[in-house]
């Protein structure tokens, strides 16, 4: 099995958010929540890559000038997480966060209702399962 890199997870999700928006026509929510059903099994592997993952979704919907609102919740204290994370590859992930915060900051986006959440909440508590 190939190792999970910060490089691979934002490929998946630049190119995933390609795919389902661009040529399907789905919203950002959407995408997001696509996204996370289609790699569940990554994100719930540890908090690095979980963190990677939702990141990446919220600098690819923000610069969509949009984010899901359950996207937008587990991101609202996402430094402070990444301060107890252990990883090789956490100074990307750090990079990362302070783009976030960037667009985060300029306030030049739509948080979207995505109702319901209930699978989302569901897929990443599969961690048993694993």
């Amino acid at each position: 099995m190939e190792k999970i890199t910060y490089e691979i997870i934002k490929e998946d999700v630049r190119l995933s958010f390609e795919e389902y928006i661009d040529e399907h026509g789905y919203s950002v929510d959407q995408a997001t929540a696509n996204v996370i059903e289609e790699f569940w099994r990554n994100v719930n592997k540890n908090q690095f890559i979980r963190y990677s993952y939702f990141i990446r979704l919220g600098i690819e919907s923000l610069q969509r000038k949009e984010i899901a609102d359950f996207l937008h919740k587990r991101l609202s204290n996402v430094k402070v997480r990444a301060l107890v994370i252990r990883d090789k590859e956490i100074k990307l992930l750090k990079e990362d966060i302070e783009i976030y915060k960037r667009y985060e900051k300029a306030k030049n986006y739509k948080i979207i209702n995505a109702g319901d959440s209930e699978r989302i909440n569901y897929l990443l508590n599969l961690k048993h399962l694993l």
